[in-house]
């Protein structure tokens, strides 16, 4: 057992370390996002410098201390009238220790609360841009997915119209057919192979840009055709449910709302520029010299006092930035309005698209139905001799057609459900596992 345990450990290695096609799932998908993206690096390494900043603005309300030595050498010489020049040679030192600590500085510590609500600010920046890199990787996911249905449909569509175009050639021979049913069946392949190359680019292209996006190299993307069922998970909330949900936790708007408290902080520490200051300041020092008069002379003093210092006049500058604050402050606060109003309008449009394209399925769901009957009835016709084989041709393409916009629909509804999420800020891994198991379905 052990050995046979041993084994597999080692393939798994193996086939994790070779550049092979493996099936990824949505949910893997998005951990490898949100782990490689090179974008997203560089905003959390700005984000941690920037939050360096709340702590630089915390170290201003606390004491500073600092010691200062100084050592110097003197070469001195003296002269005074009719006497001989006299030289002395000797050291000086000078040595502090000193304590500065502000009593009263309004503006420090509202620079501090300033300093917090510009790092939640940023972290909810942080947080919005995640999100739309969730989006991107769901989008290319369901692009991954409708391009595989496509293609899928397209080479049953293909094998279809081969059946059809040997059964038309010998239908031809035996003279029975007609050429015109031979042309248009060959016309219908060629069309249907470009249109299988052309799709087949597609999924190219959004494999590889599904690569970018998670950091790692994806050869293939495993997926089965499968009916989706189950469409009633993505129902339930209304429109209002969902537009006070993005108010109230879009990280967008609640960035913008730090940004607003940021903005009413900035102005009020302007107004603190009009403030009088009070510093405590502490010194301990010491000092060796000497002279011609005082040999080997040492100091040492302790002092304690205040700094007291009131602004008077600074040639309007502190009224000037008082003005400039406000203006920052009213245009914080109509971003902040246009924003949400943008928000609104998105919501209502992915939520009036999800409940389009849930009408749609159903709609197509009946379509598919009198498709089939329709075929059915085709062929039995065909081969009563009845009907054409062009019939039961334009039959089963309408049927195909129609399995096509029933995975398009799906997809679209998978869609705008999670951009409703992602305009919530509740695109998490409860809602991305909602959609990973609708889609295994």
């Amino acid at each position: 057992m052990k050995s046979n345990f041993k084994f597999k450990v080692l393939a798994l290695i193996f086939m994790s370390s070779c550049n092979v096609a493996f099936a990824i799932s949505l949910g893997e998908c998005i951990e490898l996002a949100l782990e490689n993206n090179t974008e997203l690096k560089k905003l959390r390494a700005e984000f941690f410098a920037f939050q360096e900043t709340q702590h630089q603005s915390f170290s201003s309300l606390l004491p500073t201390v600092g010691v200062s030595l100084s050592r110097s050498k003197v070469d001195q010489e003296r002269s005074d009238t009719g006497r001989p020049i006299i030289n002395q040679t000797y050291t000086t030192e000078s040595d502090s220790l000193f304590l500065r600590q502000s009593i009263y500085r309004p503006k420090l510590l509202n620079d501090y609360k300033k300093s917090k609500k510009n790092v939640s600010a940023q972290r909810y920046f942080l947080k919005n841009s995640e999100e739309g890199l969730k989006m991107r990787v769901i989008e290319n996911y369901i692009r991954l997915i409708t391009s595989k249905s496509t293609i899928s449909l397209i080479r049953q569509q293909l094998n279809l119209l081969k059946t059809q175009k040997i059964a038309a050639e010998k239908s031809l021979s035996l003279g029975t057919g007609t050429i015109t049913e031979v042309v248009e069946i060959r016309a219908a392949l060629d069309k249907t192979k470009v249109s299988l190359i052309s799709n087949e680019q597609k999924f190219r292209q959004a494999l590889n840009q599904l690569s970018f996006l998670v950091g790692k190299k994806i050869d293939d993307f495993d997926y089965e055709d499968r009916r989706y069922g189950g469409i009633q998970i993505f129902e339930g909330k209304t429109l209002g449910d969902w537009e006070k949900d993005a108010l109230e936790k879009n990280f967008l708007a609640l960035q913008m709302r730090d940004q607003i408290e940021s903005a009413k902080l900035a102005l009020k520490s302007e107004k603190y520029g009009r403030y009088p200051t009070l510093d405590l300041n502490i010194q301990i020092a010491r000092g060796t010299s000497e002279s011609t008069f005082f040999v080997n002379s040492e100091t040492k003093t302790q002092s304690i006092g205040l700094s007291f210092f009131l602004p008077i006049y600074s040639g309007g500058s502190i009224q000037s930035k008082i003005r400039q604050a406000k203006f920052l402050l009213d245009a914080e606060t109509q971003s902040l309005v246009y924003e949400e109003e943008e928000l609104i309008k998105k919501v209502q449009e992915s939520f009036y698209g999800l409940k389009e394209n849930i009408r749609l399925r159903k709609a197509i769901e009946k379509a598919i139905e009198s498709a089939r009957t329709e075929l059915d009835a085709n062929e039995k016709s065909a081969t009563a001799g009845i009907r054409r084989k062009l019939d039961v041709l334009e039959s089963q393409q309408k049927l195909l057609t129609v399995e096509k916009e029933l995975v398009g629909s799906t997809m679209n509804i998978v869609l705008e459900w999670s951009n409703l999420n992602a305009y919530s800020g509740s695109l998490n891994n409860q809602n991305v596992r909602k959609i990973q198991n609708f889609i295994k379905k």
